[in-house]
């Protein structure tokens, strides 16, 4: 696997701030898996805090988190064949932004956000744009995932491409100013 930045072991309490990292490529034959992560956390790492960090062109995911109790704040996921691919039970986004899911070769598709199965994420205040036709939003078809949405609409033109699948659920909460 190729990854740019990966966390792994029991690693925890750890803070990524102002980091990029691009161009994490693998390539292969066209119906292999071509995974080259931006940034990666393994199961059994947790407290992990992502703050003003940028993924773009890897192959796989920009974020690829499997961490307990991970934060990112002011995220930035571009032309990447999946944004953000998030596996925990516990991750939560706030003001991070996915532009332009690119396939960059081999199977598997694109998508702005995915959840494995059983994962737990909030975005709240998650933005996201496509250069030319929308991709993917939401995939959830794993099963069993809960997204909840805080200050996120979901627009008319991405309502097909939000794929909630074997009890995957997405729970949309708007706030008020007081």
């Amino acid at each position: 696997y190729i990854s740019g930045v990966l966390i792994d072991g029991t690693t925890h309490d750890v803070t990524l701030r102002d980091v990029e990292v691009s161009n994490s490529k693998a390539v292969g034959a066209a119906n292999a898996y071509w995974n080259g992560d931006g940034f990666t956390t393994e199961v059994n790492t947790f407290n992990i805090r992502f703050e003003n960090t940028v993924a773009r062109g890897n192959t796989d995911a920009g974020y690829d988190l499997k961490s307990s109790n991970t934060v990112l704040v002011n995220a930035v996921a571009d032309e990447n064949n999946r944004s953000f691919r998030l596996w925990s039970d516990s991750i939560t986004m706030q003001d991070s932004i996915s532009l332009n899911p690119t396939h960059a070769g081999g199977n598997g598709g694109v998508a702005h956000v995915w959840l494995g199965a059983g994962a737990t994420v909030t975005l709240e205040n998650f933005q996201f744009s496509d250069g030319l036709l929308p991709n993917t939003l939401f995939d959830l078809s794993k099963g069993g995932a809960t997204l909840t949405l805080v200050d996120t609409s979901i627009p008319l033109t991405y309502a097909n491409l939000v794929w909630l699948m074997n009890g995957s659920i997405i729970d949309q909460i708007v706030t008020t100013p007081n």
